[in-house]
Parts: C-alpha cells; sequence; structure tokens
C-alpha cells in the first residue's frame, strides 16, 4: 500500500474528502498561498514563551466558500435512526453506556521516536478500545446528527467541508455528561497515563463528517481495486483531515459510523524517523486516546461506506502545575470566537489563579519557618506566569484578523523516511522500526498488510 511520497507538491496536503460538496483544490491551495502570517505554534514548540504573538500580523486570504452544505442536504447520505415518541432526550448512565473492559495497548512517544517532544505525559497513542454502549452512541448521534446543531454550529474550512462545533451542553447534554462523567475520565486519564479534564466546553466537541453517495462508494471500490492490482493504491490522497498538530494535549476520537465495511480510515502518524505508522480505525462505539499537541498525524480517506464520522474531545492536564502548551491556532478559524476565547481566558486565568495561590502557600510556609527567602525561585516564578500569560495573549488574535475557515496544515516536521514510499506501517511496527528493534522483538503480534487493509 502506497504512503506520502517525499517529492509529493504541498498543495496535495490541502485535499479534502467529500466528493459531494467540495471545493475545487485549486482554491485551497490559491487560499492557503495567500496567508500572510505564521501560525508557528502548529508544528509543537512550547507556546509558555514570551515573544511576538499572531495579533500583529495582517491575514489577506479568500474566504473559504461561506455556503457549507446544510443538513437538509446531507441527510440524504447520513445513517439516521428513526426516533421514538419520548425518546428525544437521553440521560447518561455510566453502568449502562460505558463498555470498557480492559484497558487497550497504548504505545510510548519513545517508542515511536518522539522522545525529544516536550509532551505532558509518556504515553503516545492507544489502540482503538470499545468505550461506549450501541446505545450511548445511537443517543450522541441523535443529539448531534439534527437541523438545531447544523444550524448553529456547522463550520467550512481548507481542512474538511463539514464539521459541528462548540454544541454542548446546551443541544447535546448527553455528550456533555458522558465526557464529563468521573468514571469516563478515569478511564481515559489511566490511558493517558495522567489525571485529564476537558479542556473546555466548547471542545465537547468537534464532529467531522464525510458523506458519499452509493454511486461514489461503488466507484470508489471499482477503482481501489484496480490500483491495487496495479499497485499503485495511494491511501494518503484525499484525506479526511490532512497533516496537522491538534491544538490540545490530548484527544478521544470516537467513531460514530458503523466503520465493518470500511476500507481504511485509520489515524496516520509521522514517527521521529520518518516513518509513517497507522493506528488501525475504531468500530462504532470503540475510541482512539492520542496524544495529538505532539505527534504529527492525518485522517486517512476510508472507502466504501456513506459516511464516515468522528467525535474529537480534546483534554488537557487537570493539575494546573503541568504545563499547558494549548494552542488555537487549528481551532480560531473554524469557532465562534466570542464562545471560545471566553472559556480559553476563564480556564487559563483559573490555571493561574492556581499557580499564584501555590507560589504564595510556599512563601508563607517559608516565612513561618524563617527560611531565607530564595530571590531566584521568586523570579522563576514570576517569569513562568509572565511567559504563560503572555501566551495566552498570542493565542487570542484580534476577530477581524482572523481567517475564518482557515485552519493550518503542514508537511510533517522530520523528512518522510523513503523506505514509507511503498508501504505503511501499522503502529505497532513503527514503534518497533523507530526503536531500532527487530519485528520479533516487539510484544504482541504483528499483523500483515493485507489484514491491516481489511481492518
Amino acid at each position: 500500500m502506497a504512503t506520502v511520497a517525499m517529492a509529493r507538491s504541498q498543495e496535495d496536503f490541502f485535499a479534502i474528502e467529500n466528493s459531494v460538496f467540495s471545493q475545487s483544490r485549486a482554491t485551497l491551495s490559491a487560499s492557503t498561498s495567500a496567508i500572510t502570517h505564521a501560525d508557528s505554534n502548529t508544528a509543537g514548540p512550547r507556546p509558555d514563551t514570551p515573544g511576538e504573538g499572531p495579533q500583529d500580523k495582517l491575514v489577506e486570504m479568500p474566504p473559504v466558500d461561506a455556503t457549507p452544505p446544510s443538513f437538509l442536504q446531507l441527510q440524504p447520505y447520513l445513517v439516521l435512526e428513526p426516533q421514538n415518541p419520548g425518546t428525544d432526550k437521553f440521560v447518561f448512565d455510566a453502568e449502562k453506556h460505558l463498555s470498557t473492559e480492559t484497558l487497550p495497548k497504548v504505545y510510548t512517544m519513545e517508542e515511536l521516536g518522539l522522545a525529544d517532544e516536550k509532551g505532558v505525559s509518556p504515553i503516545g497513542v492507544s489502540e482503538a478500545f470499545s468505550l461506549f454502549s450501541f446505545e450511548a452512541i445511537e443517543a450522541m448521534r441523535s443529539e448531534i446528527l439534527c437541523q438545531e446543531v447544523f444550524d448553529n454550529h456547522h463550520f467550512q474550512s481548507n481542512a474538511s467541508t463539514c464539521q459541528l462545533r462548540g454544541f454542548a451542553p446546551k443541544h447535546t447534554p448527553f455528550v456533555y455528561d458522558a465526557f464529563t462523567h468521573p468514571k469516563t475520565l478515569s478511564i481515559i486519564s489511566r490511558i493517558a497515563g495522567l489525571d485529564l479534564v476537558p479542556v473546555m466546553n466548547y471542545e465537547l466537541g468537534h464532529v467531522n463528517i464525510s458523506v458519499k453517495t452509493e454511486e461514489e462508494q461503488k466507484a470508489e471500490i471499482q477503482k481501489y481495486q484496480e490500483a491495487i492490482l496495479d499497485q499503485g493504491y495511494n491511501e494518503s490522497r484525499d484525506p479526511v483531515v490532512d497533516w496537522h498538530n491538534d491544538s490540545y494535549p490530548f484527544v478521544c476520537v470516537i467513531m460514530l459510523s458503523d466503520a465493518r465495511d470500511m476500507i481504511g480510515g485509520e489515524t496516520a502518524l509521522c514517527t521521529g524517523t520518518g516513518e509513517i505508522v497507522k493506528v488501525r480505525g475504531p468500530q462504532k462505539g470503540s475510541a482512539v486516546i492520542m496524544q495529538g499537541r505532539y505527534i504529527h498525524h492525518k485522517a486517512l480517506q476510508s472507502i466504501g461506506v456513506a459516511e464516515r464520522i468522528t467525535l474529537v474531545v480534546s483534554f488537557r492536564p487537570k493539575d494546573p502545575g503541568l504545563p499547558d502548551d494549548t494552542v488555537l491556532s487549528t481551532v480560531r478559524g473554524i469557532s465562534n470566537l466570542g464562545e471560545l476565547y471566553e472559556q480559553y481566558a476563564e480556564y487559563r486565568l483559573e490555571i493561574v489563579e492556581e499557580r499564584i495561590r501555590r507560589a504564595l502557600k510556599n512563601l508563607r510556609t517559608n516565612a513561618r519557618a524563617h527560611k531565607q527567602f530564595n530571590t531566584a525561585n521568586f523570579k522563576a516564578v514570576v517569569h513562568e506566569l509572565v511567559s504563560f500569560l503572555q501566551a495566552t495573549d498570542n493565542e487570542m488574535v484580534n476577530d477581524h484578523l482572523v481567517p475564518r475557515g482557515h485552519v493550518p496544515l503542514s508537511i510533517p516536521t522530520h523528512p518522510l523516511n523513503e523506505t514509507c514510499a511503498a508501504s505503511s506501517l501499522t503502529v505497532e511496527e513503527g514503534a518497533s522500526q523507530a526503536q531500532g528493534m527487530p519485528l520479533e522483538e516487539t510484544n504482541g503480534t504483528v499483523e500483515t498488510q493485507d489484514r491491516d487493509m481489511a481492518a
């Protein structure tokens, strides 16, 4: 199976998979090249550093098409379950709706060759695991896939023609309760390797939607079969979402569609050595946990299904003393800025408040113990607070300077290894190569490429 080649043009990295309602690639390329400011935080250095913020850079670019597909346009292509009378509202029950029995296998940042990245946890990504029951997923779909959500929370960008954001808790109380419940947070935190909380309500959550007609599905499968025979299939073309780093430390990606007949649809990761590895696509109700702020990744195209709908919920460390590397570069252009900035400002100030409380408590404790005041340590605390506030200011770009519908995408930081031009790897195989270990030394069973493709 072919993967991304080093010689691919930058234009190809801005393709979107939605042949029913897609924009022309030429328009996307022109829009991207017209950006005059640099979203330098997208690729991942710590943002808690004073410096020039992007708010002083004028943005001049053609706007993304302001008429994204409506719910009525998409409705014929969505698999919608009929609603029974009186079941329009759902109540989350952890005992009933959580289905995690065992924790999934995880791969560390070191195993992915990313030990030098400044992550907040040693855990990089998990394998797909069952998180919610079928009934819970249907409740989420019922809340999200409705006219009211589309009318108020529908966004289109150069990365995707159909995204829904900022709908919880007003329109989706079940989704909100599911991801703020202590048992759900406990499961996600144990997998991630540290206590996590949702970043803010606005990110509960983000939905990516891709749909196709029956005719397009058949033509796609035929083209795929012919390409396999000719050894010309490139699974990296026309991704659902192209190469990027997330704005937030951790994400939980939930599959809301029936993926039993889906070909492809995995998440591709770029390791520290340039290999491209794939996390097998989850089935309906399953999830993948990933430290997406620090791992370059993209969602590969899916073939053979009418819809591919994923729900992405973002998380940050619960402990306010830990680094918070959140940036807004990938979400500013596809958000209601008033809501996004208000919630971002609130939680960032809460972190500052708690850090000051801790510093004050430590100062008073040392004073009562008659310890000499440590000027250097106190100045370090002040510098950290100033850096944190400066980073907060840098991310809150003035509204009129934010290009609507633009999400910065980028080629992986590490040059793609030429060994990936012929075949891509499973995450387990890639982790072993990133470590310089032979495959037989890895734990678990290494799947063949054919089995991986069928997953």
